[in-house]
């Protein structure tokens, strides 16, 4: 079974800092689960470039790429 986590929020919210406290914790722990995957938001930003303009991206679009990037990382655990 694959565990995981996405972490979403506004710019400077402090996204990294969390997911470094994360990433140090689970460094800590003593269980065999070594493997982090980690998806930058390069890739997952709200605000995207459509022809050399700026938009927002709509709510059902925001949903179809967070479901990419679960498939992705089913996909590499498989």
């Amino acid at each position: 079974m694959i565990r995981g986590v996405i972490i979403e929020g506004l710019s400077t919210a402090g996204k990294t800092s969390v997911f470094s406290a994360i990433k140090r914790l689970h460094s800590q722990t003593h269980n065999a689960e070594k493997t982090i995957i980690a998806i930058s938001e390069h890739f997952s930003q709200v605000l995207h470039s459509c022809h050399g303009i700026l938009r927002l991206m709509e709510k059902d679009e925001h949903v179809q790429l967070l479901n990419r990037h679960v498939d992705y990382i089913e996909q590499q655990y498989n």
